[in-house]
């Protein structure tokens, strides 16, 4: 039980790896409160889970991070790790993105993540917690067609880690990076309209296999959350199987 008594906030947690990092969280002792801009999913996870707190909340609105972070300190008084996981993509050919689609995706995934990390900063402070920005290897590889807006965002993401992971290392606050490779529905949906690209994919991962959200990747953000990683702090762990190119 190595977050044992540990509160957890996951973003993005309906599902997918944000799903994943939440059961394994509660395996591991925490205490999770999960938020998503769908209730229905969040409540489907907390009855696997059979535990926490489920807030509907859409993470790139100032107004209700901050009410989702007003009930964590009502409920627990504390927070020890923020996981954003949350992330609504939008993929296509470069000439054919919209300016909408880049700040949809950049409201998303990168401003996202920045203002969660603003709010909960005063209770990470307080337990000298840490921060997991889930990120993506598709900004490592040589190829990104079709995901120009994806992969900039989530290396803007990782590059926001690294920042913050040093101006707050004052407060004993750990920020690190986790580029998993797992089964998501967004990926299976992806995988379903790009079938032999899908396929490059698995064929490409030195394991064999493609990750499970709870199982592979889950205990890779255990251990960042956990004290056993009380050193580690502007770092990317990956848990691809071996297929991306940051070494």
């Amino acid at each position: 039980m190595e977050l044992n008594g540990r509160v957890a906030l996951v973003t993005g947690a309906g599902q997918g790896v944000g799903r994943g990092i939440a059961i394994a969280f509660a395996r591991a002792g925490a205490r999770v409160v999960l938020t998503g801009r769908t209730l229905a999913k969040l409540e489907r996870v907390t009855g696997e889970i059979g535990s926490g707190l489920a807030l509907e909340a859409d993470m790139t609105e100032r107004a209700q991070i901050a009410r989702v972070v007003e009930r964590i300190e009502a409920e627990y008084g504390h927070l020890d790790c923020l996981v954003n996981a949350a992330y609504d993509v939008r993929v296509g050919l470069f000439d054919a993105l919209t300016a909408d689609d880049a700040r949809a995706d950049w409201n998303s995934g990168f401003n996202g993540p920045l203002r969660c990390m603003q709010a909960c900063f005063p209770l990470l402070a307080r337990s000298k917690g840490n921060v997991i920005n889930v990120g993506a290897a598709t900004g490592l590889k040589p190829d990104t067609t079709t995901f120009t807006l994806y992969a900039s965002t989530k290396e803007a993401l990782r590059s926001l880690t690294r920042t913050a992971a040093m101006e707050w290392a004052s407060h004993g606050i750990r920020v690190n990076a986790l580029i998993p490779l797992a089964t998501s529905p967004s990926f299976s949906e992806w995988g379903h309209e790009n079938p032999d690209a899908y396929q490059t994919i698995l064929e490409s991962i030195p394991l064999k296999f493609l990750g499970d959200p709870v199982t592979d990747v889950g205990p890779g953000a255990v251990f960042l959350a956990s004290d056993d990683a009380h050193y580690l702090t502007g770092t990317t762990l990956m848990l691809d199987g071996g297929r991306g190119y940051l070494r």
